[in-house]
C-alpha cells in the first residue's frame, strides 16, 4: 500500500562541501551514507536543544533531505547561515511528492529507501511524479507509538 505524506517536502543538496558541512552540524555521522543509503539525523541549536529532524538520502553525488513541510523554511534558512563560504547549494524540490510503503517498491524515476528507524516503519519515497497507485488517504492508520517512533517536530516537544 502506498500512502502520500502531504506534509512532507524534499530539498537537494548538492556541491563538493556538501557532506563535509553536514558532518559538522547534524547529529548522526554522514560518512555512513558511503555504506547506506539513508541516515536519520536532527539538527540542534548551540545549547542542544532540538530544531528540526530529517532523513538524508543519497542520489547520485548530491543527497536529498526530506522533512515536515513546516520545517523546511526554517531549516534552509539554518542551513544557508552556516553554509558560509561552503561550495554547496540547496534546491527546495517543491514539485516532488513523498510516500509511505508497506512494501518494497520499484520506480526507477523515484528514489526509494527502507525507513531506517524501525524495522516496522516500511519504505519511504520520493518521487519527482505523482505515483497514481497511491490508495490510502493518509497516514494515519500506522500507529508510530506501537514502534515507538517520533514523528516530527510535536514529538520532541517538552
Amino acid at each position: 500500500m502506498l500512502i502520500p505524506l502531504r506534509d512532507r517536502s524534499v530539498l537537494r543538496l548538492s556541491g563538493e562541501d556538501t557532506r563535509k558541512l553536514l558532518q559538522g552540524i547534524i547529529t548522526n555521522n554522514v560518512t555512513l551514507l558511503e555504506s547506506q543509503p539513508v541516515i536519520f539525523s536532527a539538527l540542534l541549536n548551540p545549547q542542544g536543544k532540538f530544531l528540526h529532524d530529517f532523513f538524508l538520502v543519497r542520489d547520485g553525488d548530491d543527497l536529498l533531505l526530506e522533512t515536515e513541510t513546516i520545517q523546511m523554511e526554517r531549516l534552509l534558512k539554518l542551513l544557508t547561515l552556516y553554509r558560509l563560504r561552503a561550495k554547496i547549494t540547496f534546491t527546495p524540490l517543491s514539485h516532488w511528492h513523498v510516500y509511505a510503503s508497506t512494501q518494497p517498491y520499484i520506480d526507477h524515476n523515484a528514489v526509494a529507501y527502507a525507513d531506517p528507524r524501525h524495522p516496522d516503519m516500511g519504505m519511504r519515497i520520493l518521487s519527482p511524479h505523482p505515483l497514481f497507485t497511491a490508495i490510502a488517504n493518509d497516514y494515519s492508520e500506522f500507529s508510530f507509538q506501537d514502534v515507538l517512533v517520533v514523528q516530527g517536530e510535536e514529538d520532541f516537544s517538552v
